[in-house]
């Protein structure tokens, strides 16, 4: 007898492979907003090694300019760490409610301080940056 987990993987397959099982989906609930945090989260992981390469690239060559401008590799960093977990509880055949309900947890988790109060300003940056993006995850699955 299945789980309800390996039920939800026999229907939706794998986060790398939900946008192209062929099922009726008008039997699976918010398919839209389940499409959506797929394809964003498959999009985010699979071009986070080009981004970071051309990153480490452009430090080699002008370490200050790279830094400085920087903030987007701390935003790519953290999308993708919260994308790699969601892809984790999707493939374990997490529902859509308790992915929801982790994001908004991992989001007020960090929020709860308000802004963030290290003496390090990347630290503070990195937290701003994990709380991004765990809100953009939850926002997209809000309505499931």
């Amino acid at each position: 007898m299945q789980t309800e987990n390996e039920k939800r993987i026999d229907l939706r397959g794998t986060l790398r492979t939900f946008h192209i099982h062929t099922y009726d989906k008008s039997t699976f609930s918010n398919y839209y907003a389940v499409l959506t945090l797929t394809s964003r989260c498959r999009m985010i992981i699979e071009s986070f090694d080009e981004r970071m390469e051309a990153f480490t690239d452009r430090l080699a060559r002008d370490p200050v300019d790279a830094l400085s401008w920087s903030g987007p590799i701390f935003e790519l960093a953290a999308m993708n760490e919260a994308a790699l977990q969601v892809e984790a509880l999707f493939d374990k055949g997490e529902s859509m409610t308790d992915i929801k309900s982790i994001a908004f947890d991992q989001f007020t988790k960090n929020s709860r301080r308000g802004s963030s109060a290290s003496t390090s300003a990347t630290s503070n940056i990195t937290d701003n940056c994990h709380r991004q993006a765990w809100f953009r995850i939850y926002d997209m699955i809000k309505d499931v």
